[in-house]
């Protein structure tokens, strides 16, 4: 049995593009953010909330998504970096939010603000929550 076995391995390459269009005709900017509840598991390292994002509109829209922590005792407010997201016409998706470890103990009012374009005006959800 001299035989000689031999295998490759092939690699293609691959690219994508996606194409969306929203008809300038179309102005009707309109989403809203509600059910900010928190989904944190024993194996997360932050704790983590998600939101319902609603484009009740007719126009393609990217939403920034920002999560303010305020202590409901010393008023400081906690701004976090924003998660950008795209909101198509008629639909609805939900977005996970993480809080970092970097508030002191306390009870806070957390918000989920959207701002999705300089036309509308924002949209917010909030919970209290304790950090202990």
């Amino acid at each position: 049995s001299g035989e000689n076995l031999t295998a490759g391995v092939g690699v293609l390459g691959r690219i994508n593009v996606n194409l969306s269009y929203s008809p300038a005709s179309n102005q009707n900017f309109k989403a809203k953010i509600s059910n900010l509840k928190e989904i944190t598991t024993e194996e997360d390292t932050v704790r983590v909330f998600t939101a319902n994002i609603d484009n009740i509109g007719d126009k393609i829209t990217e939403c920034k998504v920002y999560l303010i922590a305020a202590n409901l005792q010393t008023a400081e407010e906690k701004q976090f970096p924003p998660i950008t997201v795209t909101a198509y016409p008629k639909s609805a998706r939900l977005v996970e939010l993480k809080l970092p470890d970097v508030l002191s103990k306390g009870k806070y009012s957390l918000s989920a603000i959207l701002d999705f374009g300089s036309r509308s005006s924002l949209e917010g959800t909030q919970i209290i929550i304790d950090v202990p």
